[in-house]
């Protein structure tokens, strides 16, 4: 028989006190052997660990170390580059008068569970207690701070490599952006499967074999977002997602679907990206007059949009 580990001795204990100090050890010592399997070893002091019934928690700087050595390989991050942006005409006149590209309310979204959002990571790994949120979101809109209400997103595709998405709609801007030192991030989209395992679902499903809660680490909500069932997968998704954190400026706009959207000024700076047109292209001649109408005496007059017939490879 193994000797136990330093902190384990006796476990489990009888006396709450001591017992509560081993399960925070114990742990620490699960998270640290499936990272160090995985080879993103860290180290976890039993001293960091907070735990409920519900979840374990961390304090702030094993909070960060374990977000980053899960999700840092999981949703691996992009600091820049350039994407393609579809979207409809009409809303590429507001595109255009407005100066600006609109990050979408995730939290409208919720009323479309099938593309999974925030729940198919959820469901991955075991988070039941958000699951349940998630669902009742899904059920009431009018709930308030709901999961999904502080997150905005825009879709985005590689312009080497990514997905050809004109079924988002006949206008395409031809983007650069830039997250360095800004609050947004870009990540690809993830396409999980049901069932599919991963690296969070490893270190869950060995706390559960030990009487213990699961964690739910640094950015798990907008982790989530950026996860989707895998039946999405031909669409090769990046998105240019920001969650506002209370006390924070709020710039949050009322749309005419009674939602919320966030602006980002194009060819300007801001706090969360920075975002320049470098192009806009439609799907047929019809289109390209509707674009240039909608362009014209605009802040964004100065790209001349072009056709570029969907069936050819760009």
């Amino acid at each position: 028989m193994a000797p136990a580990r330093p902190g384990l001795l006796g476990y489990p204990s009888d006396n709450p006190t001591i017992l509560a100090q081993q399960r925070k050890q114990l742990a620490a010592y699960v998270i640290q052997d499936v990272l160090e399997a995985a080879g993103r070893p860290i180290q976890i002091n039993a001293g960091s660990v907070r735990m409920s019934v519900r979840w374990i928690h961390f304090d702030t700087e094993v909070r960060v170390s374990l977000s980053d050595a899960i999700y840092g390989r999981m949703f691996p991050r992009t600091m820049s580059g350039e994407f393609y942006h579809y979207t409809g005409v009409e809303a590429f006149k507001s595109i255009a008068n407005e100066g600006s590209l609109r990050l979408y309310w995730l939290r409208k979204r919720m009323g479309q569970p099938i593309e999974g959002e925030l729940v198919n990571l959820a469901r991955l790994e075991g988070w039941h207690i958000l699951e349940a949120d998630i669902e009742a979101a899904y059920d009431d809109p009018k709930i308030q701070d709901s999961p999904g209400s502080n997150l905005f997103y825009a879709s985005l595709t590689k312009v080497d490599g990514g997905g050809d998405l004109w079924s988002f709609g006949p206008v395409r801007l031809h983007l650069r952006v830039d997250t360095t030192g800004k609050m947004g991030q870009l990540r690809e989209i993830q396409y999980h499967a049901p069932g599919g395992a991963t690296l969070l679902g490893e270190i869950n499903d060995a706390l559960a074999t030990k009487g213990l809660p699961p964690i739910l680490p640094l950015s798990s909500y907008r982790m989530a977002a950026n996860s989707v069932p895998a039946g999405f997968a031909g669409e090769a998704e990046t998105r240019l997602l920001h969650l506002h954190f209370e006390g924070q400026p709020d710039e949050r706009q009322r749309d005419s679907d009674n939602g919320f959207y966030w602006p980002i000024p194009i060819n300007g700076c801001c706090a969360v990206a920075d975002v320049t047109l470098l192009g806009v292209s439609v799907n047929s001649v019809a289109n390209l007059a509707r674009a240039c109408k909608a362009i014209e005496n605009s802040p964004l007059s100065s790209i001349e949009p072009i056709c570029v017939p969907p069936t050819v490879n760009h």
